[in-house]
């Protein structure tokens, strides 16, 4: 009768214990889940030129996200600067025609054109004697090139004009704003000096223009990647308008390029700036009543000031949040928590790599570091110890395997009772293991069966040695009879 009642007063006791213990009739939503925040770019970008460098805005959308799920979000505009140089370094390897157009339009201002073969050339470097040509003051003397060639076609006039012979140039020193011809003496010693000035006429290589000479069309030298870079940051300093109209000439993986090498600048953050999320109405019954629990928490955007993160975290999140709790008795009260700003979350611009390669016209060969690679003499020498050890070892598991098949025979022999009648064969594999059974008090007790199953054993081969005595005696008295 205990028994059959047990049951029933069981499950009573417990539905009345549940009773005392609060449930929860809402599970929360947000409040109980770890906030992460996370941007989304678009693809659009406002571009505008300064004297600095390129101005790129970004639109970009900041996510609040909530066990999975966005719970709110900021408009947030980025912003970067791609300075000048690395805008002119772009402009000077792209082969986009619109950009090669521009600058044949806006570098000859800088003493650059294009080459026969396309590249960009520039003007020789100036002559360090100044680009007019120079005369003896010599009757008859013609301009030359350099002050050194108007001394030599000046002195022949000069020995003739003076009735010298035997005289050579010994120097030719500047004294402004002319050049003076020494002449020298058969024996070596100082002779007689005339000068050099200049005229208004051009160099080989040069045509006047206004009270000048600048190169003639043609005589040009190759420029240099510096020299291109050069003129390219002068024209987009002069010319803000350029930078948006090479930006706008560029490819779109260019412009994704140089808009992550850019330098970040500090975003703006869209009105409204803030975003609340109210967690559902949580209520607890208890039999004193039932509490109820409101939750809500207003998140702050503003932008990220710290250069160090800003580029991949443009804006910072605070969080406000505020826990309402109503008792059974309409008591109510209020607990805020405050988390400032401070960056989180966001996406990582993946890092540049430079690959470098071989085997290609002027890279290295192609080799492979063998640095910690093993020779041949120590792999033998490995294999040779890996053989002793696993011969050492069978050596040891064959010596144990022999010392406990010598330790089964040696306790089979302890138990026999009729050695002399046992005629079953006895093999060496044979070994008898005792069972243990579990013990009252834990553990477990071993229970020795080997002793008798040996006696068993000799007893059986006793009883069949005497039934074949006791029968093998019947055949014969069998056999007389006949």
């Amino acid at each position: 009768m205990f028994d059959l009642l047990l049951a029933p007063v069981l499950m009573i006791v417990s539905v009345l214990a549940s009773l005392l213990l609060p449930v929860q009739a809402h599970a929360q939503a947000a409040g109980g889940a770890v906030l992460d925040f996370a941007y989304q770019r678009t693809m659009a970008r406002i571009v505008a030129g300064s004297a600095a460098g390129l101005q790129a805005s970004s639109a970009t959308t900041m996510n609040i996200i909530n066990a999975g799920k966005i719970v709110g979000s900021f408009a947030v505009t980025e912003k970067r600067l791609i300075d000048l140089a690395t805008l002119a370094k772009f402009a000077r390897a792209s082969t986009l025609p619109g950009i090669v157009t521009l600058g044949g339009t806006y570098l000859l201002q800088y003493g650059l054109q294009k080459c026969a073969d396309g590249t960009w050339c520039k003007p020789p470097a100036a002559p360090t004697d100044g680009v007019f040509k120079w005369k003896a003051t010599v009757t008859g003397s013609v301009a030359q090139d350099t002050p050194a060639d108007a001394c030599a076609n000046g002195l022949p006039l000069f020995m003739a004009q003076n009735g010298l012979s035997g005289l050579t140039i010994g120097q030719v020193t500047y004294s402004a704003p002319n050049w003076t011809c020494q002449t020298k003496n058969a024996d070596g010693s100082w002779g007689s000096y005339f000068a050099a000035t200049p005229t208004t006429i051009c160099k080989t290589g040069y045509v006047a223009s206004g009270n000048t000479c600048v190169p003639a069309q043609g005589n040009v030298v190759p420029a240099t990647d510096a020299d291109v870079e050069t003129a390219w940051q002068g024209a987009f300093k002069a010319n803000p308008f350029l930078q948006e109209k090479v930006w706008g000439f560029e490819d779109q993986t260019t412009q994704n390029q140089q808009w992550a090498d850019a330098l970040a600048q500090l975003a703006t953050v869209a009105a409204p700036s803030t975003v609340t999320v109210a967690d559902p109405t949580t209520s607890t019954t208890t039999p004193t009543g039932t509490t109820k629990v409101d939750r809500s928490c207003t998140y702050a955007a503003v932008a990220n000031a710290d250069a160090g993160s800003q580029k991949d975290k443009p804006a910072s999140v605070g969080v406000t949040c505020t826990t309402t709790t109503t008792a059974p008795d309409g008591t109510v009260t209020q607990q805020t928590t405050k988390t400032d700003a401070s960056p989180q979350g966001g996406q990582t611009v993946p890092q540049k790599v430079d690959i470098d390669t071989c085997g290609l016209p002027g890279k290295p060969a192609c080799k492979i570091d063998e640095t910690g690679t093993k020779t041949q003499t120590d792999v033998d020498t490995a294999l040779q110890q890996r053989s002793s050890d696993m011969d050492s070892r069978l050596s040891i598991t064959q010596q144990a395997a022999n010392d406990s098949l010598s330790e089964v025979e040696r306790k089979h022999d302890s138990v026999h009772i009729f050695t002399l009648f046992n005629v079953f064969p006895t093999f060496a594999s044979e070994q008898c293991e005792n069972p243990t059974v579990p013990g009252v008090v834990g553990g477990s007790l071993p229970v020795d069966i080997c002793t008798y199953y040996y006696m068993l054993k000799d007893v059986m081969g006793f009883g069949v040695a005497l039934f074949v005595l006791i029968d093998s005696v019947q055949v014969v008295r069998e056999a007389v009879k006949v």
